[in-house]
């Protein structure tokens, strides 16, 4: 093979070749079916810290010695499958190679088959490189999308789940959740006269100042402006909430001393005491704010506990609530389709149902403004049943009327997971429809991944029986990591169009696209970019090998008779791509 790994027609395009792998920076290690190595070049000399004469011969595996932080998948194991499929693999995502003097390489890497004359694979080729900036640039990138940059507290995404892992947490063990929801007095008046260098030592003094008071399972959140949030999960009193906003609030009035000159601060604090199970961060949020608001109001300064301040929040809860019931028996919810373009060929190879309520006096709200209430009131599970069964039965009839089987992508809640009986309701849906169950996606949050581990096996066990594929939403603000997405049986990863909206302007966004979808290639899931709304944020995902996206740039969310319509013109994305 070794002859053959070098093989050309004309000996002088042979000779070149030779030259021309010598003098690649990339490390190139050669090994035959025997997992032998047969030959490397001076980089993977360098890299691997075994010389040429050493490391002929010698197993792969002690010459390119690896190791996973979250998959410790050998790389036998990675070279067999190359070798028995004919196609290229990549080790896992976070693998570092450990050198002959121990010293630990974070890599990217790259295997691919070598052929013989006859055609037949006879062997392997790893193409691997030092990946030490790139990953200490990547963790970096993902510090700064998950912490404010002025104070290095955690940011909203970081807030929001970590109050959905304090609410899961409910279901093992009750227990008591604080937040106290704090806003400066007479922050502005500071930024205006003084200017925003003092406004912003001001918030870093905060900051230090709140992470100060508060125990070491709380967390200090800065939301934005002269706003901050502290989470307290497991609290063992009430009286324990309100003697921590107390001591908070002392902690405002104490005076900040920005060069050399005195300032004094007062807060308005709301404080908010939850038990309930099934409530979502952002109506705890929304709690605390209401709070916060009627502390203002008084006139700052003080703590305003959330028995008075949310009485008119739980009012418009419960009449939300009731034009929700009327909603079901009244047909007023609607589904909107938006696109899923195959990004190579233009092609529309899925759509999303997304749901939308048709309110009597013609206005038609998104789920935003009602989901927080449906899945308090458990109204989400047959919202959910509707939207599934409406989803399931357009794709049927898109099939029917000849247009070729395209995937449908349902979101679903974890507490519709969680039903007793949602998965032979699941299959009677699809069997009854005639549906292929291969065609639709069920799209999880990543709040899922916060149930126990068992749970979650026998959660993902149950769906995979039904035939279906499964999807994580929004990859990459919420609590997914490497080693849950290569432990459960997930099919699709969606990259959040956060991520998505900066990846043409900021290197940091740029690097975590093009990680995730690394990751995505690598494990052998599927991965849809969301919310790409742009020519420039297209052609970066298709040159980053993502394959799929959705967004504006192509589609907003339409009606079936719309996309009807487009699925009649099949070259019509083909000009967005192109």
């Amino acid at each position: 093979m070794t002859d053959h790994f070098f093989s050309l027609p004309d000996p002088s395009a042979t000779s070149r070749a030779v030259e021309a792998v010598e003098s690649l920076s990339d490390g190139i290690l050669a090994i035959d079916r025997n997992l032998t190595v047969i030959y490397m070049n001076p980089a993977a000399a360098r890299l691997t810290g075994w010389s040429w004469q050493e490391a002929l011969g010698r197993p792969a595996s002690e010459v390119f010695r690896t190791v996973g932080g979250t998959n410790q998948l050998a790389l036998s194991a990675v070279v067999e499958a190359v070798l028995k499929d004919d196609r290229e693999r990549s080790l896992p995502l976070d693998t570092v190679l450990i050198r002959r003097d121990g010293v630990k390489l974070p890599i990217e890497d790259a295997i691919s088959p070598v052929h013989d004359r006859l055609g037949a694979v006879a062997g392997a080729v790893i193409n691997f490189r030092n990946a030490s900036l790139a990953r200490i640039l990547l963790l970096k990138a993902v510090h700064q999308a998950h912490h404010d940059p002025l104070t290095d507290l955690p940011n909203r995404m970081i807030l929001e789940d970590r109050i959905g892992q304090a609410i899961a947490s409910l279901s093992r063990h009750p227990h008591l959740i604080g937040l106290l929801y704090l806003d400066l007095d007479g922050f502005k008046a500071i930024n205006d006269s003084r200017g925003h260098g003092v406004g912003d030592a001001v918030l870093r003094a905060v900051a230090r100042r709140l992470k100060g008071v508060v125990r070491g399972s709380d967390t200090v959140c800065r939301l934005g402006g002269d706003e901050f949030v502290i989470l307290l999960p497991e609290l063992p009193s009430p009286e324990a909430l309100m003697s921590l906003a107390d001591l908070v609030l002392a902690s405002m009035r104490m005076p900040i001393l920005v060069d050399g000159e005195t300032l004094n601060l007062t807060a308005s604090i709301g404080a908010v005491l939850q038990k309930r199970r099934h409530l979502c961060a952002g109506e705890l949020l929304q709690e605390g704010d209401a709070a916060m608001y009627a502390a203002k109001q008084a006139g700052g300064n003080r703590v305003h506990s959330q028995t008075s301040a949310t009485s008119s929040f739980l009012h418009r809860s419960i009449n939300l609530e009731a034009a929700l019931c009327r909603a079901l028996t009244s047909e007023e919810f609607r589904l909107l389709y938006q696109p899923q373009v195959d990004l190579e060929t233009g092609r529309i190879c899925g759509v999303e149902a997304l749901l939308r309520w048709q309110t009597p006096d013609g206005k038609l709200l998104t789920p935003s403004s009602f989901i927080p209430v449906a899945e308090r009131s458990e109204l989400i599970i047959p919202i959910g049943q509707w939207v599934l069964k409406e989803a399931i039965r357009q794709q049927v009839l898109w099939r029917d009327d000849g247009f070729p089987e395209i995937m449908m992508s349902v979101n679903v809640s974890p507490m519709e997971l969680r039903q007793p009986g949602y998965y032979s309701h699941l299959e009677s849906i699809i069997q009854q429809a005639g549906a292929n169950p291969g065609c639709a996606l069920l799209e999880l949050t990543e709040s899922v991944l916060r149930l126990q581990t068992e749970e979650k096996r026998a959660l993902f066990s149950s769906l995979k029986k039904t035939g279906i594929r499964l999807g994580i939403d929004d990859f990459g603000i919420g609590y997914s990591n490497l080693a849950y997405i290569r432990d459960f049986p997930i099919d699709v990863i969606k990259i959040n169009s956060s991520f998505i909206a900066d990846c043409t302007s900021q290197q940091q966004d740029a690097s975590l696209v093009r990680a995730i979808i690394n990751m995505g290639r690598s494990l052998h899931k599927g991965v849809i970019a969301e919310g790409i709304e742009t020519k420039e944020q297209m052609e970066f995902l298709k040159g980053s090998h993502c394959r799929q996206g959705q967004g504006y740039y192509f589609s907003p969310p339409i009606t079936a008779e719309a996309l009807s319509a487009v699925l009649a013109e099949p070259n019509l994305m083909q000009t967005f791509t192109g």
